[in-house]
């Protein structure tokens, strides 16, 4: 039997209290385990390397880099948030993880000013690389802040090459009319069931049956809604309404990159971790990969309560099994212009 020994820069015991939280917090989701004791432990990811030379990515949310950035440039966040990140970053260092900013920087810049957007990849670099020590005191209370010796320079570097952060990612293209749609059904007034019926209908109808779409419908129209999951919906002025739909859609692009990366981690010998503390966009990670009827099923049923999650499963599984008929859009080979348009009349109405 092989043995592999792992020299760490801090006591196991000190590894097993960072990895234990992180296991509570329920903030990182793996494709290929929904244990948290192993999705947490930094032995996978090591012995993964070291028997596979596998690299593995951590994908964060922008609320994550935020933090990661107030930190590292001497700003003031929560004690609970300093907590956690740092937690994040003791783990990444520690279990040879590599962070993965791109989407959360793109989302700031949609926002934002895109011009500088690119700032915050070269501060997460310069965090990435502080010593462990640094990141583990903080996570222990020790010390509030990075000294500031240690503190990244509001003067950066160059912006990185290959990367335009001025032009949304396709996937946000894609993701916007689910969000779209939902807006203008929680402003119907008709019954949750009613509401969702009806998405169901016009992504087999007139859009794509998208996973991540399905799923975060799912769990926003129902009775089971995280709060804030399309912020402002209802609000009077209409930028309101825009920007709190737009802040929905890079959650759901999120997703939606995070799948397209694990459907190609095995043959490019790479693992991809998701990275989050929103509570909705977890849930809706954590059933991306329910292509199991029985499991697709039971998140209808927690959604919706047992009668109306199964009248609702019953209409998904009927819209699916007529998914390759030629007449849907999705089937018809369409140009971009078709999709641009489709986006812009939902929007419109918002």
């Amino acid at each position: 039997m092989d043995l592999t020994i792992f020299e760490l820069p801090i006591a196991g015991s000190q590894v097993s209290t960072i990895e234990r939280y992180l296991a509570s917090r329920g903030v990182l989701l793996a494709a290929f385990s929904e244990n948290p004791n192993v999705v947490c432990a930094v032995s996978t990811y090591l012995k993964q390397q070291a028997v596979h030379n596998t690299t593995t990515f951590m994908l964060i949310d922008r609320q994550i880099l935020s933090f990661i950035k107030q930190i590292a440039t001497g700003g003031t966040i929560p004690d609970a948030s300093r907590k956690l990140v740092s937690s994040i970053m003791c783990f990444a260092i520690l279990s040879h993880i590599r962070l993965e900013p791109n989407m959360a920087v793109y989302e700031y810049a949609d926002a934002n000013n895109s011009d500088h957007a690119w700032q915050d990849v070269s501060i997460l670099r310069y965090a990435d690389n502080l010593d462990c020590s640094i990141w583990h005191s903080l996570f222990l209370g020790t010390s509030s802040a990075i000294p500031s010796p240690w503190r990244s320079s509001a003067q950066i570097q160059q912006p990185p090459h290959g990367v335009n952060f001025q032009q949304r990612p396709r996937p946000f293209d894609f993701c916007l009319p689910f969000v779209l749609k939902l807006a203008l059904l929680e402003r119907t007034g008709k019954k949750p069931i009613q509401k969702m019926i009806e998405y169901l209908d016009w992504m087999h109808e007139e859009y794509f049956f998208g996973v991540s779409g399905v799923l975060f419908g799912n769990l926003f129209l129902s009775p089971s809604r995280e709060s804030k999951m399309i912020k402002n919906v209802g609000a009077v002025d209409r930028s309101k309404r825009l920007s709190g739909i737009r802040n929905a859609c890079w959650d759901i692009t999120l997703v939606q990159q995070w799948l397209e990366y694990v459907k190609k981690q095995s043959a490019a010998n790479r693992l991809w971790l998701l990275c989050s503390a929103d509570r909705a966009l977890v849930r809706t990670a954590e059933r991306i990969f329910e292509s199991q009827a029985a499991s697709l099923k039971k998140s209808f049923e927690d959604d919706w309560g047992f009668a109306s999650g199964s009248t609702l499963f019953k209409h998904y599984l009927c819209l699916q099994s007529t998914l390759e008929i030629a007449r849907r859009p999705a089937n018809q080979n369409l140009p971009p212009a078709h999709w641009e348009h489709l986006r812009n009349t939902l929007e419109a109405q918002i």
